[in-house]
């Protein structure tokens, strides 16, 4: 398979919006609707997980560190990179405490996600989805959705969930945690 085909699985348009697939760590609450007070609690949450997401991958530009010294601009990196490791080492304690489940192959986009099913997975199911998208932040997104179809292929059974009830903000963060990680999988292929 060329880097071309590597991209086109791995991208696309999915839900009339960009989409990634990727290995996702993924728990289904069926029937769980958050009440008022924890859906507010859980938007807080989903929208800072996904801004502390989006700064890991943030870098210093040159042109931001241009007018400051080379000393500190490498001392700057190199403090990062020992945050990083920090943060991934932590990352892998809260998961073994957590017991996140195993990552599956899933295809996401800001309006939904598609995956392998289970079978607590049923179509027409609504409830609580816990979506893990960095396997350094060992925290999930929890969001309503609803099992909205499902397919059969040679594989197995995959379904679709739609997300419900989401935040312009936590919307527009999804959406460009999914363009980074297009962005990424493009860069990976061009330079392999």
């Amino acid at each position: 398979m060329s880097n071309t085909d590597n991209i086109k699985e791995s991208t696309g348009v999915f839900n009339n919006a960009l989409a990634v697939k990727g290995a996702f760590a993924i728990l289904w609450h069926a029937g769980e609707k958050l009440g008022a007070a924890a859906a507010a609690v859980a938007e807080t949450d989903n929208l800072q997980l996904l801004v502390a997401e989006a700064s890991m991958d943030e870098a210093p530009s040159s042109e931001a560190l241009k007018d400051e010294s080379p000393q500190l601009a490498l001392e700057l990196h190199r403090i990062e990179l020992k945050v990083n490791v920090l943060l991934k080492i932590a990352g892998e304690l809260l998961a073994r405490e957590q017991r996140v489940p195993a990552p599956r192959m899933a295809r996401l986009s800001a309006i939904g996600l598609e995956c392998a099913a289970d079978d607590t997975f049923k179509a027409g199911d609504r409830g609580t989805l816990e979506l893990w998208v960095n396997r350094s932040l060992p925290y999930s997104l929890r969001v309503h959705a609803v099992i909205e179809s499902e397919r059969s292929l040679p594989t197995g059974r995959m379904v679709h969930f739609r997300f419900e009830d989401l935040s312009d903000s936590v919307s527009d963060q999804l959406s460009k945690l999914i363009f980074r990680k297009h962005r990424r999988l493009i860069a990976l292929a061009k330079n392999s």
